[in-house]
């Protein structure tokens, strides 16, 4: 089976919201997927958030970091 990945460069602000609906504004770097047969098969979403910002979602264990 033939994989194949593409990486988009996003450079944009992107609000995500938690279950509370608050808002988590972060820095969007990179976008990749990755394809199997014309099957996507993994994204992966790099992006940069302030110190203050990783302390909550870590603390709220929001993402796996």
């Amino acid at each position: 089976m033939t994989t194949h990945t593409e990486t988009h460069q996003l450079d944009t602000e992107l609000t995500l919201r938690d279950s509370s609906q608050s808002p988590l504004t972060l820095h969007a770097v990179t976008l990749t997927l990755t394809k199997q047969e014309d099957t996507l098969i993994e994204s992966r979403l790099t992006f940069q958030v302030t110190p203050e910002l990783y302390q909550r979602i870590d603390t709220e264990a929001l993402f796996n970091l």
